[in-house]
């Protein structure tokens, strides 16, 4: 009996501090903010690249939490996910109750065709093959937010701070749409001030000019508590690329990461 208890007594109390350890454990949150917009593919890889050297080039992130607008059904007014299980090609997952509680199913984004689930979303699926480039294997949890259901963000915020691991989290974000060059690079420069201070409310976020003022909110939250610095990467806009004002056919970019 006491050489069971010699032998079992050590493994009990390594158990306990593990437990004590893994509940301890805040979680370490990296964040970034990348557009969708693929009119020039090179910038996004390029930055993709330098958020992977600058912070995982010895390890993948135990998880990437990837925020996207809800172009296309907006008017729900929320912040929603999927409830399906993922195809194993992209690492996707649901969200449930151990990562993300009170956020709704997105049954319209979300979908189960045969067997297999499809997204609707440009907003996520246009991350997919960098995600894939970079950190194959990392399990990524999709998320769509109204682009102005700011007062919804409290839950999810919440939530990641809660995760206990290593996390990039992604905010897909365009800029200033449908405005000449001018215009769209004084609206950007507006934008990326509200983003390198902590000083912004709600309601400042509200008047950004950009397609997901929320999912911005989300990251200058998380920022918030974490003691980075925002950093300010490149901007461009599909006039700088096509070197000519695009006018109303002109969208804008900003590329953002926090250290």
């Amino acid at each position: 009996m006491k050489k069971i208890l010699l032998i079992v007594c050590p493994f009990l109390i390594a158990l306990c501090w593990a437990i004590f350890f893994i509940n301890s454990k805040k979680a370490e949150i990296h964040l970034a903010i990348i557009p969708h917009f693929m009119l020039d593919t090179i910038k996004v890889d390029e930055f993709y690249s330098l958020i992977q050297n600058k912070r995982y080039s010895d390890r993948n992130p135990d998880a990437i939490v990837l925020i996207s607008p809800n172009h296309f059904f907006w008017q729900k007014w929320n912040i929603a996910a999927s409830c399906l299980n993922w195809a194993i090609r992209y690492n996707l997952e649901k969200i449930n109750s151990n990562q993300f509680k009170n956020l709704p199913c997105e049954s319209d984004v979300f979908k189960s065709v045969w067997d297999s689930t499809t997204i609707s979303e440009h907003g996520l699926w246009e991350h997919f093959r960098w995600i894939n480039k970079y950190f194959s294997g990392t399990k990524t949890y999709p998320i769509v937010a109204s682009p102005k259901a700011i007062d919804y963000t409290d839950s999810v915020i919440s939530q990641i701070q809660k995760m206990k691991w290593n996390i990039l989290v992604i905010a897909s974000v365009d800029f200033t749409h449908y405005l000449s060059e001018n215009i769209t690079y004084e609206h950007d420069q507006q934008s990326i001030q509200v983003l390198q201070s902590w000083t912004w409310t709600k309601k400042d976020f509200y008047y950004l000019d950009v397609d997901c003022p929320s999912c911005l909110f989300i990251i200058n939250e998380l920022w918030k508590n974490s003691g980075q610095i925002g950093q300010f990467r490149y901007r461009d806009s599909s006039s700088t690329i096509a070197w000519k004002d695009m006018g109303e056919e002109n969208t804008s970019r900003v590329f953002m990461y926090y250290e």
